[in-house]
Order: structure tokens, then sequence, then C-alpha cells
């Protein structure tokens, strides 16, 4: 499944009891411009309705879900899950409550294409007000705003 050109990418998103957020999480997962990828939402053993948000994605082939029988209590448990059942070549975590901008995977492929680095991460937060929105990137306060 996985060509040079465009590796397969492994999507784990560790959850527990947190279907108000998620929604948005796989939203921005499958909002990406970079399309080859497999996303595993992995539940610790959650008991709200987290599998019937996940069930509504689940017509693109690419989603998939998994809750753990026995409640961990730690992120890592369902992290790992998730990574054990992928299938590709890069890992990449999203957080239950976070959301990626469309190009986040194919930017982080293209960098660890062309560089043959081992690991990439990003580091932005947005800052909402009633009267404003923008990015604040601690790493790099002179990039230019995006439109």
């Amino acid at each position: 499944m996985s060509t040079c050109s465009s590796p397969l990418v492994t999507v784990v998103i560790a959850t527990y009891n947190r279907a108000e957020t998620l929604k948005y999480a796989i939203e921005s997962v499958l909002w990406q411009t970079y399309k080859n990828f497999e996303l595993w939402v992995v539940g610790d053993c959650c008991t709200d309705k987290t599998e019937e948000v996940v069930r509504l994605f689940c017509r693109d082939p690419r989603v998939n879900w998994y809750n753990l029988p026995q409640n961990s209590g730690y992120q890592s448990k369902p992290n790992n899950e998730g990574i054990l059942r992928g299938k590709g070549e890069y890992i990449a975590y999203l957080n239950h409550d976070d959301i990626w901008l469309p190009n986040h995977l194919e930017d982080h492929v293209r960098h660890l294409r062309l560089t043959d680095a081992d690991i990439s991460f990003s580091v932005i937060q947005w800052i909402y007000s009633k009267t404003e929105s923008k990015p604040d990137i601690p790493l790099l306060p002179n990039l230019p705003i995006p439109p």
C-alpha cells in the first residue's frame, strides 16, 4: 500500500470518554491534503458515546476503531495499541481534543523524506478571543501570519 513517493502514515488518536471533542479531531485528519493514511482511534475502555462518534466516520475505509477492554488510565496504552494495529511507515499522533491544519501530514511527510529525519514535530497554538484569532508559534515568532 505504501509507495516511495507516498508512504502510508498511521494516525493514532488515543481517547477516553471525549465524544464531544473527538469529532473535530477526526474531521481534521480526514481533511488532510495528504491522503495516504490510516486512522486508528483507540479508546481506553470508553463508556460514553465515543464509539458512536467514531462509527459515523467508518464509512471511510481509512478510519478504524478499537476500544481497549480494560481502562489503563494512561495515554500510552491506547497509543501503543494503535501502533500495533497500524501498518504505516510513519506514525503520527493527534490528541482527541486537538485539530490539524489541512497540510499537516503533507508537510511532515515531505520534511521526513527530504531530510531523512527519524522524527518531526510541530509547535503551534491558536489564540482566540471575541475580536481576533491568531497563531502563536513560540519557536518562530517572526513567521508571517497565514491569510
